[in-house]
């Protein structure tokens, strides 16, 4: 769990050079208060709604239904287009050690144009039951 801490400490340490004790204190706080906002929403904070949520059916719902679509999205986006064809056949295989250019020239295909669009269509079903 506490490696799980360790990309914002670093991107705090590094864009805004507070001492790395002070960005790790930062980064549990925001954990703790997000956490305790969470634990506390059946029974302290119960009568408290956002958009008629809870606090932890909002957390569920921002989490569930847009940033892990969204981060799919950006992830096969980068891939598809930043990262290039060359790369992820490089990568898929080992360097060349692999004969598979038929499945890279599939799954690059895959990642540039079909899986945005099918990942987009989970995600507008998702937010339809809002």
């Amino acid at each position: 769990m506490l490696s799980l801490m360790e990309v914002p400490v670093l991107i705090l340490h590094e864009r805004f050079s507070p001492p790395r004790t002070i960005a790790v204190m930062l980064t549990l706080a925001l954990l703790a208060l997000s956490g305790s906002l969470c634990a506390l929403s059946g029974s302290l904070l119960a009568d408290r709604r956002l958009f008629g949520l809870n606090m932890f059916d909002v957390f569920d719902v921002v989490s569930s239904n847009i940033l892990l679509p969204g981060g799919g999205i950006l992830l096969a986006f980068f891939v598809g287009r930043v990262c290039g064809f060359e790369k992820l056949r490089q990568a898929l295989s080992n360097n060349g050690q692999l004969e598979n250019e038929g499945l890279s020239r599939l799954v690059f295909f895959l990642l540039r144009h079909v899986t945005p669009l099918l990942i987009l269509v989970v995600m507008v079903e998702g937010l339809a039951f809002l």
